[in-house]
């Protein structure tokens, strides 16, 4: 995957998390390395972090 294909994914993921305000997208950071979406930081509850997990996922099906 190119440089750039990984900028916009994660850019993608990003902008998503940020305009559904199932969490709060400041307190989350993506990464994407070959192929391989990962998601870290901290969120208040367990609902948020599957919120977060789903909402990257919608992304990517």
């Amino acid at each position: 995957m190119e440089a750039t294909d990984v900028n916009a994914i994660e850019k993608r993921i990003k902008d998503h998390l940020y305009w559904h305000d199932r969490v709060n997208a400041s307190d989350i950071t993506v990464e994407v390395m070959d192929d391989i979406v990962r998601l870290s930081g901290e969120v208040p509850t367990y609902y948020n972090k599957i919120a977060a997990e789903e909402d990257a996922l919608q992304l990517l099906e």
